[in-house]
């Protein structure tokens, strides 16, 4: 039984070893993919594959979570889809292989709501803003460190023992996973009622808010300027699988990825009378893609 002040801390080491298991062959996905004879056509349905994945399943998921009032299951169900994205390109190594791993990708992805509900039931309403910066501090730390390990066994002992090492890293927070506490969700004494829970033509309603329109666009656009660049053909521009410049192009991606979320998880950052944390935070968040173009130039 893990003792109550381990439980947020091993909650956290899983949800980094879960986007080290996501990540830690990405920048090699299309330079594999060409070196495995798909077209460029090909190699944007594979990259496509893992947002279209997690598209479909992501909100019928929550849904579901929401109606068993479970979490855990789901985190470790998105751990072990994670394992079998990496391993299956180890042991098939076809073009067709990889669009299976990354639409198995999305929907280990697609299970990344039920850690971030998770890991706010083990804080108050009032420290929700910390226990958000925390959980993303955990996922690009998470991912930095995927870049960098998945390149040196790239250079080392070649692309597909990238895909083995998230793969493994994968099986490693699954077994981890096993010990995690599950919290009782904080929610309503009417939504604890599950004749009272929302239906799902009301929940559609939602779709017509206009600032959650709004904010939906902004965040498309800012993934397809990661998947259509970062993370889908500028490693293409690297020239192929075993070039260092993947690598190193995509630590840098991380390293700016992750400079706002460290901002945001501070004590200070989160206290209403520290302004220039906040300020400090919001800059950085909302110039992270600029300040990884300069980071991809350098």
């Amino acid at each position: 039984m893990v003792k109550e002040k381990n439980r947020i801390p091993l909650f956290y080491a899983v949800t980094a070893i879960y986007w080290f298991a996501l990540y830690a062959y990405v920048p090699y996905v299309s330079p594999y993919g060409e070196y495995l004879g798909a077209d460029l056509r090909l190699i944007g349905i594979i990259v496509g594959s893992y947002g279209f994945t997690q598209m479909l399943i992501r909100f019928p998921l929550g849904i579901i979570s929401d109606r068993l009032g479970k979490r855990k299951i789901f985190v470790l169900s998105g751990l072990f889809f994670a394992t079998v994205s990496g391993v299956l390109v180890f042991l098939l190594p076809h073009p067709f292989a990889l669009l299976g791993s990354r639409s198995l990708g999305g929907v280990a992805a697609a299970s990344w709501v039920t850690f971030a509900i998770l890991g706010a039931s083990y804080y108050s309403p009032e420290e929700a803003a910390k226990s958000v910066g925390y959980l993303n501090s955990a996922n690009s730390l998470g991912r930095l460190l995927a870049f960098v390990a998945g390149g040196l066994i790239a250079q080392w002992l070649g692309v597909p023992y990238a895909f083995l090492l998230g793969g493994g890293a994968g099986l490693v927070g699954l077994i981890v996973g096993l010990w995690i506490v599950e919290s009782k969700p904080l929610i309503s004494d009417n939504l604890q009622n599950k004749q009272n829970l929302p239906k799902i033509s009301e929940l559609l309603t939602y779709v017509k808010n206009k600032q959650l329109l709004y904010a939906s666009f902004l965040a498309i656009i800012c993934m397809y300027i990661s998947f259509a660049t970062a993370f889908g053909f500028t490693p293409l521009l690297g020239g192929g699988v075993g070039r260092k410049s993947v690598s190193i192009r995509n630590v840098g991606y991380g390293c700016c990825d992750s400079r706002p979320t460290c901002f945001a998880s501070c004590r200070d950052c989160t206290a209403k009378k520290n302004r220039s944390a906040q300020y400090c935070s919001n800059w950085f968040y909302t110039n992270r893609y600029r300040l990884c173009c300069i980071d991809i130039c350098i």
